[in-house]
């Protein structure tokens, strides 16, 4: 039996939306299919499976990518799919539960940790200049064009500029991650 839930989770959100991911595996769906917004669940055993959520640089086809997923693989770490985001891949992980809140850590140490939460901030500090540039661009449709679009344009452009203002937030979210870590690694040297 196969269960489908829509839901959105922003780029720099990957942990609350592997939160809710395994929640659902404790209920007993575990993720067969993940898309941008479209997640396929089909039932298993509660609690039986973990998922696990990786931001990667590049596409899922790149050989460097493909020698990872074979030695996760290895390992009993099932790559379940993964979804593109402007050049970059946020890769969905299954594998049995050992019980163990701490099972699967794919960043255990301070610098893999500062260096990944690098990876999602300067995606979003790219992401920012080019969602304002198009957000400018519908609203100025929107303010100069026929009657006929000028409801879309301004649907679209009001969409656009909430997600740049979401990366912008993200920015800061991330650059705090980020220097707490670093604090943290100080502490600890």
């Amino acid at each position: 039996m196969t269960k489908v839930v829509h839901k959105m989770y922003p780029v720099w959100d990957l942990d609350r939306e592997e939160v809710w991911l395994n929640n659902m595996a404790d209920e007993g769906y575990i993720l067969s299919r993940p898309g941008k917004i479209r997640y396929e669940f089909e039932k298993c055993e509660p609690g039986k499976y973990k998922v696990k959520v990786l931001f990667l640089k590049g596409m899922r086809f790149s050989e460097k990518n493909e020698e990872y997923f074979r030695f996760l693989s290895e390992m009993g770490i099932e790559l379940v799919g993964c979804v593109h985001v402007a050049g970059f891949c946020c890769a969905y992980f299954r594998f049995e539960s050992s019980g163990d809140p701490a099972e699967l850590e794919f960043h255990s140490d301070l610098d893999s940790k500062i260096s990944y939460l690098r990876r999602i901030f300067w995606y979003c500090v790219f992401a920012t200049p080019i969602l304002v540039f198009g957000a400018m661009i519908n609203t100025s449709s929107c303010l100069r064009g026929h009657s006929s679009l000028r409801f879309i344009n301004g649907l679209v452009a009001g969409w656009v500029w909430a997600l740049a203002a979401a990366c912008l937030v993200a920015i800061f979210a991330m650059g705090y991650k980020i220097l707490k870590l670093k604090k943290e690694r100080r502490i600890h040297e």
